[in-house]
């Protein structure tokens, strides 16, 4: 790994380059980025007292990821993927992550849609069909989206109809695969529509790395993924909308870790949610704001059937988990000359359901039914105060949440303030720089509260958790000078009150741990198109991101498990408008990670180990092959992952596709 810390050092450094000591007069000022996850309203990215990814639409289109796990993962971000199929995918940030199940209120990463909660935190659910860009707030987000938003917050802001345009493209790839798209907006009359449909399959169960071992039971029957965004427009700032999407994986299988297969598992999963708002505002008087009311439901169906490690007797196994959810916000925003401010409410309602059932012979039957019910009423405000013609930034908000679970006829409440305080300097166009403080929390969620059973082991809940707490604070600088990109930073986080599980005989107990957890690191994203100073009539663009822990210590001084040391993404694109040719290599390092051996014939078992340390890289590439005018025009479109056919996992036991193919056409109106 020190060759690959090494080459994303040289990179960043051979970007920045002898231009920046060129006059300011000279500089040729980038296109402003708008974002509005950090302070729930439209602002400068430059303008922002936090640390943010903006992942534009033209990067989602152009690499063809098919959810939102496999673009983050292109963006140095530790993504593990579980099972192998892809359809359950953990996200870490600074440390921090999501949780494995894919119920949010479970992990330390928030994931929105369109600045509400998306009702899960499995970024495999989250279609990319229809979106306008991706959001990454690195670092706390708690006073502005309450529970959970202590690593960061993924927001996905979807498309809204203006100019007529349409996309549609199909292909074929690996192992019977085969994938389509089509996307089509417009406007009208003061009527905007924008809306996708994504759909994927794979018949075949795939092949690992160089060992080609197929991997039985990794085939998808489909993936289904859909937006649609509508709204109409009146009084000129006035606008209605409704915006509907989900994503579908149905009959996926569910193989196992490879000392352990499940050739007849199957799964089944979604995500289906509908929002209807309002937006309107004043402008002479500076005033805007915002209602929506949203609702839906994420689900998660098994069914198994496997034979008894000590009987031999076939067991049959099913479980469900639906988590129907309903929320609303309402927000107040004032801006006039050097003053932005902004409050609100949100409240959220969650209701979960699960279901198993298991006729294991060894243990009794075991059937259940639970349900357990959550709701969160948050009340916050936000400042922000730029002078000096935006050299001087301020920020800070508070914001106060009250939760209560109810479970068993019983109930918990729990009650939250997180404030936070941030600063930018903007010294030159180009050159900016930022620091920020704020805390954040996850109040207890309802499994760990309630308890429940998974295969053979039995979680006791304990309704006397309390909720886990976070202080974190970063500094950094960001350069946008002609085409270079460059930024970096450097974060602390202290965390406290960890909910774990203890053993309590052969079962387990949820329990907060005493003491504080420490992480300390740097991230870096820098890009620079080399050709540019030539005036070349292409662009080749080096560029790296990167996450670096130089600490992830438990309170008795332990690395913390299933963290990643390093995650890095880094490559060189190739843009060449007037053949109509983009070609990508991008190379991806997966850090090392400190884990239990979970393989019970292994004589460690039980015992700390490491995985990761892996490297392997994909190739993207699209030629226009026919350009009418005015008419649109068709590409052709090909990717060749895990070049080198490398053997690797991102979760113990459960090995990656080796190397793959896509191939498919295009077209753009």
């Amino acid at each position: 790994m020190k060759k690959g810390i090494a080459l994303s050092l040289f990179l960043a450094a051979g970007l920045i380059g002898p231009d920046l000591a060129t006059g300011a007069e000279e500089n040729e000022k980038v296109m402003e980025k708008v974002v509005v996850t950090a302070g729930r309203v439209e602002e400068k990215a430059k303008n922002v007292t936090q640390a943010v990814t903006v992942i534009s639409r033209e990067e989602i289109a152009k690499n063809q990821q098919s959810d939102l796990g496999h673009l983050l993962r292109n963006h140095g971000f530790q993504v593990n993927a579980y099972p192998s199929t892809g359809t359950q995918s953990q996200l870490a940030i600074r440390g921090m992550r999501s949780s494995l199940m894919g119920d949010d209120s479970q992990g330390s990463i928030l994931v929105l849609v369109n600045g509400r909660r998306a009702g899960t935190d499995n970024v495999s659910l989250i279609p990319l069909i229809n979106v306008e860009r991706v959001e990454v707030l690195r670092g706390p987000a708690a006073v502005q989206y309450g529970s959970s938003a202590i690593g960061g917050v993924v927001n996905i802001i979807t498309r809204r109809g203006e100019k007529l345009a349409a996309t549609a493209e199909a292909g074929i790839g690996s192992w019977s695969g085969g994938r389509a798209l089509g996307e089509i907006s417009g406007s009208a009359y003061g009527f905007d529509a924008s809306g996708g449909v994504s759909w994927l399959t794979q018949k075949d169960s795939y092949t690992t790395g160089r060992k080609s071992d197929v991997y039985d039971n990794t085939n998808i029957e489909y993936g289904l993924g859909y937006n649609l965004n509508i709204g109409y427009t009146f009084l000129d700032t006035h606008r209605i909308g409704i915006n509907y999407q989900g994503v579908k994986h149905g009959d996926s299988g569910s193989p196992g870790d490879i000392n352990g297969l499940t050739p007849s598992d199957r799964v089944n999963r979604q995500n289906e949610s509908v929002d209807f708002t309002y937006e309107g505002g004043y402008r002479d008087a500076g005033l805007s704001w915002m209602g929506r009311y949203f609702t839906g439901a994420y689900e998660y169906n098994y069914k198994g059937l496997y034979n008894d490690m000590f009987s031999g007797l076939p067991i049959s196994s099913l479980s469900s988990d639906r988590n129907e959810y309903q929320g609303a916000q309402g927000q107040l925003s004032f801006s006039k000359s050097f003053l932005t401010l902004t409050g609100g409410v949100d409240w959220l309602n969650a209701k979960r359901s699960q279901k198993n059932f298991n006729s294991d012979p060894f243990y009794g039957y075991d059937i259940r039914d639970n349900n357990i019910r959550q709701e969160d009423l948050g009340i916050f405000a936000l400042a922000k105060i730029s002078l000096f013609d935006d050299f001087l930034i301020l920020s800070g908000g508070i914001r106060n949440d009250n939760y209560t679970t109810e479970f068993k006829g019983d109930s918990k409440k729990y009650n939250s303030t997180t404030p936070s305080v941030g600063i930018a300097v903007n010294p030159l166009d180009w050159l900016s720089f930022r620091a920020n403080y704020g805390e954040s929390f996850r109040v207890p969620n309802t499994l760990a509260v309630m308890g429940y059973r998974d295969g053979f082991s039995n979680y006791i809940g304990n309704p006397n958790l309390d909720p886990e707490k976070a202080q974190s604070w970063d500094v950094g600088a960001d350069v946008h000078y002609k085409s270079l990109q460059l930024g970096a930073t450097y974060f602390e986080t202290n965390y406290k009150d960890k909910i774990t599980y203890q053993a309590v005989g052969f079962d387990r107990q949820f329990q907060n741990l005493p003491g504080t957890s420490r992480f300390r690191g740097i991230e870096l994203q820098a890009s620079y198109d080399i050709a540019e100073p030539f005036d070349m009539p292409f662009s080749l663009r080096p560029y790296v991101n990167l996450t670096h822990l130089f600490q992830y210590d438990d309170p008795d001084g332990k690395r913390v498990m299933y963290i990643s040391d390093t995650d890095v993404s880094y490559g060189l694109n190739f843009n060449h408008p007037g053949w109509g040719l983009d070609v990508d290599l991008r190379v991806i390092y997966y850090g090392k990670q400190e884990i239990t051996e979970t393989n019970w014939t292994n004589p460690n078992y039980g015992r700390a180990k490491q995985i990761g340390g892996d490297t392997t890289a994909d190739l993207y590439i699209s030629k226009t092959i026919h350009n009418w005018e005015n008419a649109g025009a068709l590409s052709i479109k090909g990717e060749l992952r895990n070049i080198f056919n490398k053997d690797y996992a991102t979760i113990d036991y459960y090995p990656m596709p080796g190397r793959s193919f896509y191939i498919g056409l295009r077209y753009d109106y």
